[in-house]
């Protein structure tokens, strides 16, 4: 047989023993649970001008589920194609403050200079809120308020884990696209622990 049978379900299927794959998944933190799907609250997110879709929030469940919000979100994320408008932005932004420091324009030149550098960084900063945003729409209401608690104070605390995995000791995490990204990987994984999120 090429395909598994279609009336077949997970729990039917045996997990394996996890101590023969080097131990416990990385995420152990997700309460279990036996809500269905159907049940679960729902978020509809524009995924472009056109298309309204609708994915169902997370509020508890599975490793397996988790991990499934987080690839949901990430999905989101591409399709809204925010990553890449950040970093074009960014190059605008960085084109824009090197224009100003060769300090070869005065007058109104320099003040519309300015202006264009705070508008292209409030856009940054935008882009930034509306992806991150999107993951707490996905949360179901009653974690929002602990989630959005966590991440403040992650961003505020001297310490993090960066974009390359590497722990920094010394600095805050700045509000760049991609420590923001890997922010969020780094809060929905075990080696930040499962007694803070719940």
């Amino acid at each position: 047989m090429s395909t598994v049978p279609t009336d077949l379900k997970h729990s039917e299927c045996e997990r394996g023993d996890p101590a023969k794959n080097g131990g416990a998944p990385p995420i152990r933190f997700v309460v279990e649970t036996l809500a269905s799907k159907e049940d679960a609250p729902t978020a509809s997110i524009y995924t472009s001008e056109e298309v309204k879709e609708t994915f169902h929030k997370f509020k508890e469940g599975s490793a397996e589920e988790m991990i499934e919000h987080v690839r949901t979100f990430w999905e989101i994320i591409r399709k809204l194609d925010l990553e890449d408008y950040y970093e074009n932005t960014s190059l605008i932004l960085e084109g824009q403050k090197h224009q100003l420091s060769e300090g070869n324009i005065h007058g109104r030149e320099l003040r519309e200079l300015k202006e264009s550098i705070d508008s292209t960084a409030l856009d940054l900063k935008k882009t930034i809120n509306r992806a991150f945003k999107t993951f707490t729409d996905l949360l179901d209401a009653d974690v929002i308020q602990k989630w959005n608690g966590i991440v403040k104070k992650e961003r505020r605390t001297k310490g993090y884990v960066g974009p390359d995995g590497v722990r920094v000791n010394n600095r805050k995490r700045g509000e760049t696209f991609r420590r923001r990204q890997s922010q969020y990987s780094y809060l929905a994984s075990a080696e930040w622990g499962a007694s803070r999120w719940r």
